[in-house]
């Protein structure tokens, strides 16, 4: 079995799908009309203390004004 970091990623819409045409990103969109809050907020609450941890870091800070100067 393949460990996840050496299967090679591919963003959806680049699949091939049966009828050898590509998906379009209307294909791949996902609706978020129905997705209770407590879903996004279940999210949030894994994700925020990941993505504090990464900013408090050398590397994050770099990024971060990296992405402002772009702005």
């Amino acid at each position: 079995m393949k460990k996840k970091q050496d299967v090679p990623w591919e963003r959806p819409d680049e699949k091939a799908i049966p009828n050898g045409k590509k998906r379009g990103k209307e294909q791949t969109a996902c609706p978020v009309d129905g997705i209770p809050d407590y879903v996004f907020e279940s999210l949030a609450r894994c994700a925020l203390p990941i993505i504090q941890a990464y900013y408090e870091t050398e590397e994050g800070r770099k990024a971060y004004e990296e992405w402002k100067a772009k702005r």
